[in-house]
């Protein structure tokens, strides 16, 4: 890129599993969006590098997710769709923790709360139905046949594809320096140059927090 300074509707700095499924969206929404990377595209060193991550509807940190979770469902289903390939795996999940633990106890809550279907298991059920755990007699299960999990690696894979097929830029090896805001917008300097932009979006996950 030269010097001269390149205008965006947005920037997505990390396109992992968040920023390209955030790239996809402003970039099917008709938006000039570009994203930018530290590292290689794919890698090895961010959330959700690697074939799979679990996917369930009930998370113990608070039961706002679920709405959300039922969003995502929708759109990872409109995803297997548009590239007819199977991402979203429907297994059965389960939370695990001792009778007070917030694991165990939060994630009932947000069942209860939002009408998730769910079971309780022992942990003598708990280890027959899942051969590869082996709790003590004191672990309470919360199993969620709606959880699964999402092979990660296909799914960033597909989402920056058909962003790119939109209009996207995407730029590995391209890590954000600074940025600044401005009457106008955002300046972001890499060190491949500057470019302005009416909205960052930080998807950098641990790196987050230098960055913001």
């Amino acid at each position: 890129m030269s010097s001269t300074s390149r205008q965006y509707d947005a920037v997505v700095i990390g396109v992992g599993g968040m920023g390209s499924s955030t790239l996809f969206q402003l970039a099917k929404r008709g938006w000039k969006v570009l994203g930018l990377d530290k590292y290689d595209i794919p890698n090895a060193l961010g959330s959700s590098h690697g074939s799979t991550r679990i996917i369930r509807l009930a998370y113990h940190e608070h039961p706002s997710y679920i709405p959300l979770m039922h969003r995502a469902y929708d759109l990872w289903r409109e995803l297997e769709i548009t590239i007819n390939e199977k991402l979203l795996f429907t297994t059965g999940s389960i939370s695990c923790g001792y009778e007070g633990s917030s694991m165990f106890s939060g994630t009932r809550y947000a069942c209860d709360l939002h009408n998730i279907p769910y079971e309780i298991l022992n942990a003598r059920e708990t280890n027959k139905r899942f051969p590869g755990c082996s709790f003590d007699n004191n672990i309470l299960s919360v199993y969620q046949p709606n959880g699964g999990f999402l092979r990660a690696d296909r799914c960033i894979s597909a989402y920056l594809s058909l962003a790119s097929d939109l209009g996207a830029e995407i730029h590995a090896r391209e890590p954000l320096q600074t940025w600044k805001s401005h009457e106008n917008g955002i300046e972001i300097t890499t060190p491949n140059g500057i470019y302005n932009t009416s909205r960052l979006i930080i998807c950098a996950g641990s790196w987050a927090s230098k960055l913001v």
